[in-house]
Order: C-alpha cells, then sequence, then structure tokens
C-alpha cells in the first residue's frame, strides 16, 4: 500500500493559471511512483477552470474562495469614463486593503485548508505534507497541519516573498516580512526554490541549510508538426503574459528592430495577453516596427502561436534582483522547440542557460539583438532548438524525489 501525500495548492486544475502547473506536475509525479496524492485547492472565481489537464487517479478537493479574497484578486476594467474612473477607485481601494493585511490577505485561508485536512486525516494517514507557492502565507497552514500529524513538510518556493520587489509593500513592512517567512520555514523537512540565486538567498541571508534547487523545468512533449503551415515570409516573435506595467520592458528588442530596414519589414512582434495600454506606449514610440496586440487565449491557442512562431521572446526587469529569475515562461517555451531571445543582463541565471546550451540568445545590447535576428533571417542561425535533458521536469522532479525518499523523518515513519 503506497505512502499518502498532502498537497496544498491555491490553484490546481482545472483552474486555467500557471500557478497550477507545478503543483499539478508534483502531484502527478508522485503518483506515478505509487503515492497517494491528496490535494487540496481553492476555487477562485477570478480564474477560469478551463484547464483540460488528466487528474485521474489523484485526489483533489477544491474549496471555494471566501468573497473577501476573490474580491480582492479580481481587477476589472469598464468601458467609459465613468466606468475607468469607477475601476480606478476600486483597484485603490483593493490595493489599500490588501496593504493593510499582515502578512497578506490570503491568511484568511489557512483555517480552511487546517480544517479540511483534519477533516481527511480522520480516515487516512498521511505521511508527508508537501505545500506549493504562491501565495506564500499558505505555508502557515502546511506548518500547522504538519505539527498537528507530526509528520514533515516541504515547502515549495517559485518565488521569493519577502525579497521580491513584485511585492508591493511599506517600508517597515519588509523587515516584518522577513521575520515572518523565517520563522515559517524554520521547521521545514526541505525548501524548494527555482534558482541558485534563490537557494542562496534561503542558505546564507536566512541560514536555511535544507534548501534544494528544483527548477520548473519543461515537459518532454513531441514537437507538433501542423499541416498546411504557410510559408514563413516574415519573423515572428510571440511574447506571452503581461509585462508588468514598466518592469518588464522590451525596448531593447524594439530599438534593434527599428535600427536596421530589413528588421523593420521583416520582423512582426505579438503580444498575447499583455496590457494593452502599455503596448499601445510601446507602438506609439516605436513607430518603426510592427507590433500586434492580441488578447489572452486559451493554453492550446498560446500553444498554437508559440508551435507558428519564428522566436519567443522572454523579458526580465534590469533590477539585480531578476538576475536571480528563472521564470516559468522560459520553460514553457522550451517545450515548443523554438529559439528563444530574453531581454536580461548577460550576467543573469537566465543568460547563462540560454547562450550556454545554445538556446537562442540572452542580452539587453539592442546591436546583439539586430544581428540575431539578421541570422535568423539569413537562416544562419538554427530555427529549432534541443533543450537539454537536465533542464525537463522529469528531471528535475526526480531530484525532488530522491530528496524526499530520504527525508529522516520520512524514513522513520
Amino acid at each position: 500500500m503506497g505512502r499518502n501525500l498532502l498537497l496544498l495548492s491555491y490553484c490546481f486544475p482545472p483552474a486555467n493559471i500557471i500557478g497550477a502547473v507545478r503543483p499539478y506536475q508534483i502531484a502527478r509525479f508522485f503518483q506515478q511512483r505509487g503515492w497517494n496524492v491528496q490535494v487540496i485547492s481553492i476555487s477562485d472565481s477570478s480564474i477560469a477552470d478551463t484547464d483540460s489537464a488528466d487528474v485521474s487517479g489523484i485526489s483533489s478537493v477544491r474549496i471555494p474562495a471566501p468573497w473577501l479574497v476573490s474580491w480582492l484578486n479580481t481587477v476589472t476594467t469598464t468601458d467609459g469614463r465613468a466606468g475607468i474612473l469607477h475601476s480606478a477607485f476600486l483597484r485603490s481601494i483593493k490595493f489599500v486593503v490588501r496593504l493593510l493585511v499582515f502578512p497578506e490577505h490570503f491568511i484568511l485561508l489557512r483555517k480552511i485548508y487546517v480544517d479540511e485536512a483534519m477533516r481527511l486525516s480522520a480516515d487516512k494517514r498521511f505521511h508527508l505534507v508537501m505545500r506549493s507557492t504562491l501565495p506564500f502565507t499558505i505555508h502557515s497552514a502546511a506548518r500547522q497541519i504538519a505539527r498537528q500529524l507530526s509528520v514533515p513538510w516541504v515547502a515549495d518556493n517559485r518565488d521569493l516573498w519577502a525579497a521580491s520587489p513584485y511585492r508591493k509593500a511599506l517600508p517597515f513592512r519588509r523587515a516584518l516580512d522577513r521575520r515572518y517567512e523565517r520563522a515559517t520555514l524554520a521547521d521545514a523537512d526541505l525548501i524548494l526554490g527555482i534558482s541558485e540565486s534563490m537557494i542562496a538567498y534561503y542558505r546564507d541571508i536566512c541560514g536555511f541549510k535544507k534548501a534544494l534547487l528544483i527548477m520548473n523545468g519543461y515537459p518532454v512533449m513531441p514537437i507538433v508538426e501542423d499541416a498546411g503551415e504557410p510559408s514563413r515570409k516574415t519573423l515572428d516573435i510571440v511574447y506571452g503574459g503581461i509585462l508588468y506595467g514598466a518592469l518588464r520592458d522590451p525596448s531593447p528588442l524594439l530599438k534593434a528592430i527599428a535600427s536596421d530596414e530589413q528588421l523593420r519589414s521583416r520582423v512582426e512582434v505579438h503580444f498575447f495577453g499583455s496590457e494593452p495600454d502599455r503596448v499601445s506606449a510601446l507602438a506609439d514610440t516605436f513607430k518603426e516596427c510592427s507590433i500586434a496586440c492580441h488578447a489572452r487565449v486559451s493554453k492550446s491557442e498560446i500553444a498554437a502561436k508559440y508551435r507558428h512562431a519564428s522566436l519567443l521572446l522572454v523579458i526580465l526587469g534590469d533590477d539585480v534582483f531578476e538576475n536571480g529569475v528563472m521564470t516559468g515562461k522560459f520553460f514553457e517555451y522550451l517545450t515548443h522547440g523554438k529559439p528563444i531571445l530574453a531581454i536580461a543582463a548577460e550576467e543573469s541565471e537566465l543568460a547563462r542557460v540560454i547562450n550556454g546550451h545554445a538556446l537562442g540568445l540572452a542580452t539587453r545590447d539592442p546591436g546583439r539583438i539586430a544581428g540575431y535576428l539578421g541570422s535568423l533571417i539569413r537562416g544562419e542561425s538554427p530555427d529549432t532548438i534541443s533543450p537539454p535533458p537536465e533542464l525537463s521536469i522529469e528531471h528535475q522532479l526526480s531530484l525532488l524525489y530522491s530528496a524526499v525518499e530520504t527525508l529522516p523523518a520520512l524514513i522513520a515513519r
């Protein structure tokens, strides 16, 4: 009889959001190796339930999000001047509320997770608790559950929390956040991070020696050949996702295109699911470039866009913090075998991986970008890539599985 894993996640299929991918991959990996996997997640009305991932063999409980949590997560925009003003007012109110709740508004979910875990444990003996973030504060639920059940627990982190510049907080709150973060993770049996800089933060700054690097990884899938794909006359660059205002700036790419007559006539840049006002501002600034803004589409539709693209675009911010970001978007792109252009510092972890494995080009230099685009047009650079097996999710999760199997607290059980 297999061992029982209790996995806590905010999102899990059919929730159609990037935050549901890694928890699902972990659940499936352990289930395929004989573990009985029980997932507790939240059903949030602000997230569409349209993911068709196969969850057979995985026990899943989805609990409706409290109204306040769902309301704070939702950002809506209404047409018309009055609607725009009303939406701006609501966003301001929500921002203030989120700012004032310590440690964050998701702490309202802790009791929900704990109560459900205790209900399930009445009929099932769990051997391990694993929590995959974000939100970070749900780690506190995993910690409490593990204590009450006297089992080991693993804290899986896809992003930094207290040290993240993307998380808006009052200056005095940063110190409180760091203290809360350390207290929450102090007795975790294993702390996971997705980049070397995250592991350095947990080990060297927080003092957690049980930190382990488990990158997001790409799923190994056969390349889909679409019959009847038209011959390519343009170099189509595709970016999927939001730009976080001005934090993710594609200007080095657009400067490169604007600098060369051939690139201006042959290169098209397509943004899917990005902020329309931000893309519009870029189009106004770089009028020489062909820039298109598209609405967010389903996972299957965006996958088709990636397959048909000439080049897939990743953008990191210019803050030093970004040098340690290994965005999940990069691994999502790798699945499709197309070269990747990363707007990133050449000393960043992402650049070292892309440039070191010949997966495309990572740089902020418009001159280097222009040269690379020209080489793609002339057929001098490969139009497909073969990512190394060690970057696959299968390999990464095998490292996690081996670490879990040798946990002293688990062996003792």
